[in-house]
This record gives structure tokens, sequence and C-alpha cells, in this order.
């Protein structure tokens, strides 16, 4: 994220498209380890 930050701030990345990566990232991560808990039945 700290590049990304970068980035954006030399114009080479829009804020618009680094946030919805960034939250697409984090939401799947999220379903991957609900998944991963569900499945396994015990917290990781």
């Amino acid at each position: 994220m700290p590049y990304s930050g970068y980035l954006v701030a030399a114009g080479k990345l829009s804020m618009f498209s680094v946030t919805l990566v960034a939250a697409l990232a984090n939401l799947s991560g999220s379903c991957i380890e609900y998944a991963i808990g569900k499945f396994v039945d015990r917290p990781l």
C-alpha cells in the first residue's frame, strides 16, 4: 500500500483504481479465510 500511495501521488495511478483494488483484495482475503475456517472447523 505505501508504494501504491506513492504511485498515486506521482500521478501514475488513480486513487479510485487503487482504492477499488485494495477493497476487492481485502474482501477476497476475508472470504478465503472465512471458507477455511468454516470447512476446517477450527479457528486459525
